[in-house]
Formats: C-alpha cells, sequence, structure tokens
C-alpha cells in the first residue's frame, strides 16, 4: 500500500522528465533540421492535432483498460518518439509530434485517474502533490540536460537515458488495476457543457503561459537575453523548482482559501513573472540572472495549481468524458496558439510570446469569478 501511494507521483515524474528533457534539447533539434520559429510553430500544431485523435478513444480507453497499463504503454510511447526527434527534418518532425501529441494525451487521462484514485481511497487531497511530480521531472530533466548539452550528449541517447530508468521505475510500484467499469455512453468526440466549457475558460490563460515557457523559454533565454546553452537551461529550470515548491503547497492552500481569490493571486504572480523575464532581456550579469530567476519562479508559480485544480474538477464532474471535452476545448486553444506565438517570435521576437500571454492569464482571472 505504501508503494501504491508513490504510483502517481512517479508517473507524472517520468512524464515531466521525457517532456522536458525533449522541450530542452528544442533549440538542437530545430537547428539540426535547419528551421527557425515560424516553422517550430508550424511543426508544434502537430501536437494538438495527435490530442484530437486521442480524444476519440479516451473514453473506450479507459473503459477497456485499467489506468495503470495505459499508464505504461503511454510511457513507452512518448519516450521512443521524443528520442527520434533528434534525427527529423521539418515533416519528420511535424509526423513525430504528432505521435508525441497522442501520447501524452493518454497518459495525460491515465495518470489524472490514478492521482484521483488514490485521493478517493486514501480520503486525502493530494492532486496537487501527485502532479508536483511532473515538476519534480521537469526540475531534474533541466539539470540534467545543461550537464548533458555541455558534454553534447546525442538527443536520442539524451532521452533514452534519462526516460528508460524513469519508466522503469514508475512500472515497478504501478499495480495490476481494476478492471474498469462498462462504458455507458456511446463514444464519440466529446461534447462539452457549461461547466466544462467554463473550467476551460479559467485555464485557458495558465495553460497557455506555461506552454509557452515550455517551448520558447529557452529560445527567449539564449537568443534575445544572450545566456549560453547551458546557462540558459540552468535558469530554465527555476522555473520548474517553482512549480514544484507551489505543487507540495498547493493541497494545503487548495483545502484552506477559496477558489476565487486563489486563482487571482495566481494571476497576479504568473503576470509579474512574464513582466520580469521581458524586462531580463536588455540587462546584463548579476542583475539578469537575478531578474530571469525571478520571473520563473513567479510565473512558475502562478501556473502550477491549474492542472491540478482543473483536473480534479473535470473528474468529479464527468470522469473521462468531462475530461476528454475539457482536453478537447485545450485542443482548440492549442491548434491556434503554437502557430500565433510562433508567427509572433519570427516577426517580432520572443518577448513577444510573453507580453501575448498577459492578456490571456487577465481573461482567465476574470473568468474565475463565475466558478
Amino acid at each position: 500500500m505504501v508503494l501504491r501511494r508513490w504510483a502517481p507521483p512517479l508517473v507524472f515524474f517520468a512524464n515531466g522528465l521525457i517532456y522536458m528533457s525533449l522541450f530542452a534539447r528544442l533549440p538542437d533539434i530545430t537547428e539540426r533540421a535547419g528551421i527557425g520559429a515560424g516553422k517550430l510553430g508550424l511543426a508544434m500544431a502537430a501536437i494538438p492535432a495527435g490530442v484530437l485523435v486521442a480524444l476519440l478513444v479516451l473514453p473506450r480507453l479507459s473503459a477497456r483498460f485499467a489506468a495503470e497499463s495505459i499508464a505504461r504503454v503511454a510511457l513507452c510511447l512518448v519516450l521512443i518518439v521524443a528520442a527520434m526527434t533528434g534525427w527529423a527534418g521539418f515533416y519528420g518532425l511535424a509526423a513525430l509530434l504528432f505521435v508525441f501529441g497522442f501520447g501524452r494525451e493518454v497518459l495525460e487521462l491515465a495518470q489524472n485517474q490514478l492521482a484521483r484514485s488514490e485521493e478517493l481511497r486514501s480520503g486525502r487531497s493530494g492532486m496537487a502533490l501527485a502532479q508536483g511530480g511532473w515538476s519534480v521531472g521537469g526540475l531534474v530533466a533541466t539539470a540534467v540536460a545543461s550537464l548533458l548539452i555541455a558534454w553534447q550528449v546525442p538527443v536520442a541517447l539524451h532521452l533514452l537515458l534519462v526516460g528508460v530508468p524513469a519508466i522503469l521505475l514508475a512500472a515497478a510500484v504501478l499495480g495490476r488495476g481494476t478492471r474498469p467499469a462498462p462504458l455507458k455512453n456511446k463514444p464519440g468526440f466529446p461534447r462539452p457543457d457549461r461547466y466544462t466549457a467554463l473550467l476551460f475558460a479559467v485555464s485557458l490563460g495558465f495553460m497557455a503561459t506555461e506552454n509557452m515557457v515550455y517551448a520558447w523559454g529557452l529560445f527567449y533565454l539564449r537568443e534575445e537575453a544572450g545566456f549560453s546553452p547551458a546557462s540558459a537551461t540552468l535558469v530554465y529550470s527555476a522555473f520548474a523548482a517553482a512549480m514544484i515548491t507551489m505543487r507540495v503547497l498547493g493541497d494545503r492552500l487548495r483545502d484552506r482559501v477559496a477558489l476565487r481569490p486563489l486563482i487571482a493571486a495566481l494571476a497576479v504572480l504568473a503576470v509579474s513573472g512574464l513582466a520580469l523575464l521581458i524586462a531580463a532581456a536588455p540587462l546584463g550579469g548579476a542583475a539578469q540572472w537575478g531578474v530571469a530567476i525571478g520571473g520563473l519562479v513567479l510565473a512558475g508559480a502562478g501556473v502550477a495549481l491549474n492542472a491540478p485544480i482543473l483536473a480534479r474538477a473535470a473528474l468529479d464532474h464527468g470522469a473521462a468524458s468531462s475530461f476528454a471535452a475539457l482536453s478537447g476545448l485545450n485542443l482548440a486553444a492549442g491548434l491556434a496558439l503554437p502557430v500565433v506565438y510562433g508567427g509572433l517570435a519570427a516577426s517580432l521576437g520572443y518577448w513577444a510570446c510573453f507580453a501575448a500571454s498577459v492578456p490571456l492569464v487577465l481573461f482567465s482571472a476574470i473568468a474565475s469569478r463565475r466558478l
């Protein structure tokens, strides 16, 4: 039973480790493929396209297989695909990111089902702590990446070195799981109801900001702020460190602070962090390090609780179907955001990606007043 408690955090950990290891190597992947920010944005639009396909099968998968089995297969899939990106050109990268998006969405449902099931079994809040495992994985990924990049380790070898041990560790504590209940509704594209649409509106700004920092943060630090590749990766790790801290505290905060003021405070942190990151580029020396790290810490703390709050709300509202419907709305945004951010980065600079996220965060804070 003790090992069973660690299964959700370790699955999240392996997921975060693989995801952040891939994004830490995006500058190297794009340089080898010979593509710029605009084309990278187009290639990254394949990720939500893969999510779309996953949404069509999520209810059926969750009704036929245990979450533990789904998690094992999905972790292996995303690792293999991530490792292959080191050899891909533009079209190959887009195809691989399509499969990566499919695998990660399937894994997203499985790991959140594991975390919520453990909450219900133990009678204790633990969603934020479980998702903190993702942030720990991200922090470890960026720290290890700074070393492996400095040592010029190839992308594929890098991903396999960090991903295989993490998957083996997660698989060791995952049980067989219970047989899912029969599927009650006819499978198909999940349709969001009014409450699910509201959850999406609340999550939009935070989700967009988190994904934007993952995708474009390192490019900004390296190309506009002037950090070396190894230094940029080290500074970048502050984002994951802040998310870990906030998620460790997140369950207590969620139990003690009303949802509306909590989301408002998170929005203030996120916007403040984005402003500091924009201000860091023209600085130099220790001041630049301090401002950049401070911005990443505030931004990470601001977006950290979005996923656990929304995942718990969606699963409680309608289990896999509601979760898939929320993911479908995130997909609609995900199809446009990478292209928009890529266009901003190519035409104005990476700083514009941070500036564009501010009104989205404010929109989410306003929408949360209707919860």
